[in-house]
């Protein structure tokens, strides 16, 4: 549609030769000449995508303080967190059978208190994780026992939660 409009503008101006005269009061004339030609077209197209539920047009979507996209560590998200959610009881002491003393205290560590076949933390499965079950209170589905985590302080976020899951979906590094 737009370059049709450019030739029906074109077309008036080159039937009078490409020029426009016009003359004042003076009796002076003027002669402007119309050289270029502006057949250029809008042929860029919009990709953005805005891809979280806010208004703005960020496409962030970490959700964890290591500050890349990948999944969380436990290093920089995960234990930071439950070094300051679960301690003292088992960061300090053993309440439950647990001290959590780094990653290999609890992935693909067996849980062997209340559901034995389930290890703490088995990695790429949140549902094959006993704690993940601790922490959302569903740890009676799968023979567990005991309160839902942690039991001072509240429950974990919803963010602490997805914090949580990202970090097993990606394989509890």
């Amino acid at each position: 549609m737009r370059l049709d409009l450019t030739v029906l503008v074109l077309l008036p101006l080159a039937a009078c030769g490409g020029k426009d005269e016009t003359s004042d009061s003076g009796g002076d004339s003027d002669t402007d000449t119309d050289t270029d030609s502006d057949t250029d077209t809008d042929t860029d197209t919009d990709t953005d995508s805005d891809t979280d539920s806010d208004t703005d047009s960020d496409t962030d979507t970490d959700t964890h303080s290591g500050g890349s996209t990948g999944a969380p560590t436990f290093a920089a998200d995960i234990g930071p967190l439950l070094n300051s959610r679960c301690a003292p009881c088992h960061i300090s002491g053993a309440s439950g059978g647990l001290t959590i003393s780094g990653a290999g205290s609890i992935v693909n560590a067996s849980s062997g208190n209340g559901a034995p076949v389930l290890d703490y933390i088995e990695p790429n499965d949140p549902d094959a994780s006993y704690m993940w079950h601790k922490l959302n209170g569903t740890q009676g589905t799968v023979g567990g026992i005991g309160g839902r985590m942690p039991l001072t302080g509240g429950v974990f976020s919803a963010a602490e939660l997805q914090l949580m899951e990202d970090w097993i979906n990606g394989g509890a590094l």
